[in-house]
């Protein structure tokens, strides 16, 4: 995929996500905070591949988690953005999952040394 398409879909992604927000639909921000994250991963993923990365955008995420290679910053929005609400573990679901997809975007792009999204 070109960058041009890359950035237009995240941008779609991230505007999805605050109307999300808005109507106070927060599982679909979280949705859409994972597509919006997963889309620049597969960006990243397709000029440096990483087989433990899986093909699907929720399969990037959660090989992030795993992946100790990475920030821990970013590592933990991973963690979040994938997590389900869970007693029993107590996993902390994200809250913020603009901020989450956002800084996932930015290590994307540090990575990359290309912008997705606007400065």
């Amino acid at each position: 995929m070109e960058l041009e398409e890359i950035q237009k879909s995240v941008l779609h992604e991230l505007e999805r996500l605050e109307h999300a927000r808005k109507i106070r639909n927060f599982g679909l921000a979280r949705v859409c905070g994972r597509r919006a994250s997963g889309m620049a991963l597969g960006y990243w993923l397709e000029k440096k591949p990483r087989e433990a990365y899986g093909t699907s955008y929720l399969a990037h995420l959660k090989a992030l988690v795993e992946d100790e290679t990475i920030h821990p910053d970013v590592r933990a929005a991973a963690k979040r953005l994938t997590a389900h609400k869970d007693i029993v573990n107590r996993e902390v679901i994200s809250l913020n999952p603009l901020s989450d997809a956002v800084l996932i975007i930015r290590y994307v792009e540090n990575q990359m040394g290309e912008s997705i999204l606007p400065a």
